[in-house]
């Protein structure tokens, strides 16, 4: 989760606020709203595999700007 943090701090802007144990739960500020990110274990799963059970919707103040940052922060494969 530590890397999702990260991630997200560099492509969208977010902050961290709260951490919770090492790699358990942290939340994430952006202007004056907050996301929870939690670990995925014992009964935080999907319900079956490759399903999506939830998304986050986040207002910005330019959407443009946002979209290209995200972008730049695209995740890349290492592989051929």
């Amino acid at each position: 989760m530590c890397e999702a943090v990260a991630w997200l701090s560099a492509a969208f802007g977010f902050e961290e606020r709260v951490k919770i144990g090492e790699n358990h739960r942290s939340q994430l500020k952006i202007g004056d709203g907050a996301v929870i990110l939690g670990d995925v274990r014992n009964d935080r799963r999907p319900p079956r595999d490759g399903e999506v059970t939830h998304s986050v919707m986040v207002r910005v103040e330019d959407a443009r700007a946002h979209c290209e940052r995200a972008r730049h922060m695209a995740p890349r494969s290492s592989t051929s």
